[in-house]
């Protein structure tokens, strides 16, 4: 089973994690400092598009507020050395959108001010 959406509200959030409560379980979901900062508040509903990455030893959740995040995401674990946590750390410093912009027009520049 994987899973690809959550709804539901939120039990608790951080800088990089939030806890979703989905008809009574708590789903730990980890999100990137932007997405973070435009969830709503504890107690209000939610909806994330969900990237479920599974290894033979773990598995976790990371969750995006648009489709467009989460490719941008799963495009980012596919570059070599660029697992789940530093794709988040990377989202965490610049729009997936401007991510894309920046790599298109092959502005170095810009892409090495990016943390991670």
């Amino acid at each position: 089973m994987i899973i690809a959406h959550l709804r539901g509200t939120i039990l608790k959030k951080s800088s990089d994690v939030v806890i979703v409560d989905v008809s009574g379980v708590g789903y730990r979901v980890g999100v990137s400092r932007l997405t973070a900062e435009q969830l709503p508040e504890i107690e209000e509903s939610i909806n994330l598009h969900i990237y479920h990455h599974i290894t033979e030893v773990s598995q976790a959740l990371f969750g995006f507020l648009s489709e467009n995040d989460q490719k941008v995401f799963e495009l980012l674990i596919t570059v070599k050395s660029v697992g789940p946590r530093l794709a988040l750390s990377i989202m965490s410093g610049i729009q997936g959108i401007e991510l894309i912009d920046h790599i298109l027009q092959k502005d170095v520049n810009a892409l090495s001010r990016i943390p991670g």
